[in-house]
């Protein structure tokens, strides 16, 4: 477990060089809390509530760490999570402008793939499971639905399909550990 604190200038919160390497490095999964410093209070802190069982929110862009992922969330499902929000962002940087006349098509399609998931969670128990597909960059519409949401917990891979170009641009994974206000267990490939 580690702790991304406080806003920057930028209100952006601060991962410190020892929590993201790591992240980066770990082969173990990370649970990320958001941590407040309490002004006039020195280096008093207070952290996030955090639930396992409540409201868990997982994001998936169907690859095997996705995929590897969802192994844990089954495992919250098996212990009593009781409300779980399965999550596909259609990235709109890869699908303008030669595949969005296609989005329809693709929504179906991955709508069909959370509703296997939601299946397998039912099947363990869980009361209750919404799935959502979206549209746009996203880190952004998974922290907007973390808010929305009201989610507890988020859990996701560390990388996903687009591995290469996340190690020079920044992972979503990593921009969703910035910007959430949930706490973010992120599950890294299995090595």
């Amino acid at each position: 477990m580690v702790g991304a604190q406080g806003a920057s200038l930028v209100k952006e919160k601060l991962l410190g060089g020892v929590a993201y390497g790591i992240i980066n490095k770990s082969t173990k999964p990370v649970l990320v809390v958001p941590v407040e410093q309490r002004p006039g209070e020195g280096n008093a802190c207070r952290v996030t509530r955090c639930s396992f069982s409540e409201n868990i929110l997982f994001a998936t862009d169907f690859s095997k760490m996705a995929d590897n992922a969802f192994t844990y969330v089954e495992r919250l499902v098996a212990g009593g999570a009781r409300k779980v929000t399965l999550v596909h962002v259609q990235d709109q940087t890869r699908l303008e402008p030669h595949l969005k006349a296609r989005l329809e098509e693709f929504n179906e399609h991955d709508r069909g793939r959370l509703e296997l998931l939601k299946q397998v969670l039912l099947k363990k128990g869980t009361p209750q499971i919404d799935t959502e597909v979206c549209y746009g960059v996203p880190f952004e519409e998974i922290t907007r639905l973390i808010r929305e949401r009201n989610a507890q917990l988020v859990v996701m891979g560390t990388q996903g399909r687009g591995f290469v170009r996340e190690l020079f641009l920044g992972s979503v994974s990593h921009h969703v550990v910035r910007h959430s206000v949930a706490p973010v267990l992120l599950i890294p490939a299995v090595r």
